[in-house]
């Protein structure tokens, strides 16, 4: 009886531990990243002349059925960090965020969270910034991590170019 108790007891609990998550389901997301760097006139672009200014843009989309709680998918500490190619820190657009997810809470079902940084001119009311100067003439790399919801990493890099 006692045997037969106990194999009651054992077998959903065996058929749990091998019915979980599979490494596929834990890829998959409803949300999509993209990054990019733009020209002023808010032009796609890896290349800009000297002296101008670079927007950088970052998009989360939300595909599913499901309203996204926005701030637990970002990690606004890093963002948009720019490097040259050799690896020296140039630093980030901007000195302060303004939590945006203050003014949206949630990236809405189908919808999408946007959003556009500058480097020498304050374009973006979540940010405080001292004055920047121009990137010299050389090779860069902006890049920065987003974690999706499944704590899925995504990296965000856009190589670019000051002439």
């Amino acid at each position: 009886m006692k045997k037969s108790v106990l194999m009651a007891l054992t077998i959903p609990f065996l058929l749990l531990a091998f019915v979980g998550c599979s490494k596929d389901d834990a890829e998959k997301s409803d949300l999509k990243v993209r990054f990019k760097v733009l020209n002023a006139k808010g032009e796609e672009t890896s290349v800009f002349k000297h002296g101008e200014d670079i927007l950088f843009e970052l998009t989360v989309m939300n595909e599913g059925e499901k309203p996204v709680e926005a701030w637990k998918i970002i990690d606004l500490r890093d963002v948009f960090h720019v490097y040259t190619s050799d690896g020296k820190d140039m630093g980030k657009p901007w000195d302060e965020i303004f939590d945006p997810f203050y003014v949206m809470r949630y990236i809405p079902a189908h919808g999408d969270f946007n959003w556009l940084c500058s480097w020498l001119e304050k374009k973006n009311f979540f940010v405080q910034k001292r004055p920047r100067t121009a990137l010299p003439v050389g090779d860069y790399v902006a890049r920065f991590n987003v974690t999706l919801e499944n704590k899925h990493m995504v990296e965000c890099k856009v190589d670019f170019k000051v002439e």
